[in-house]
């Protein structure tokens, strides 16, 4: 029973993340970044919005992760 509680944890942290990342996709998005293409704008963007939101994510997921293993330590 601990096991399924622990992957049902660990499933809605994936759901989540999943949720934050798109929220933080619509929040970098909504910035004003200047001429579009430009290579200021472009580095920033990059660093901003891809490695951003896979931080997010990857922030999130470990979070729940953790609290799973509380759960389940195997």
């Amino acid at each position: 029973m601990r096991e399924r509680l622990a992957r049902v944890i660990f499933g809605t942290g994936v759901a989540a993340a999943l949720v934050a990342a798109a929220f933080w996709m619509s929040f970098i998005w909504s910035f004003d970044w200047g001429h579009f293409g430009s290579r200021a704008w472009g580095l920033w963007f990059f660093f901003a919005f891809l490695i951003g939101t896979v931080l997010v994510a990857l922030v999130v997921i470990l979070f729940f992760g953790w609290i799973s293993t509380l759960v389940d330590p195997e």
